[in-house]
């Protein structure tokens, strides 16, 4: 979830190229937003590979006044 994080420091910032490699901030922007909703975000290995992201929201913000 770090923001622009390259395993390959010769790679440039920019739009997603032909390979799928994009700027790294798709998982910095959905853990803001997580945080921003009172959720949280995790991310694990998926069962034949790849990855499981999973977003848990609450049905209403913590703390909210009822209405």
């Amino acid at each position: 979830f770090d923001r622009f994080y390259k395993a390959d420091a010769a790679r440039t910032r920019g739009a997603a190229d032909a390979a799928g490699q994009g700027s790294g901030l798709g998982t910095a922007i959905a853990l803001e937003n997580a945080r921003l909703h009172g959720g949280t975000i995790d991310a694990a290995d998926g069962p034949e590979g790849g990855a499981v992201f999973t977003l848990r929201l609450p049905l209403r913000r913590t703390g909210e006044d009822e209405e």
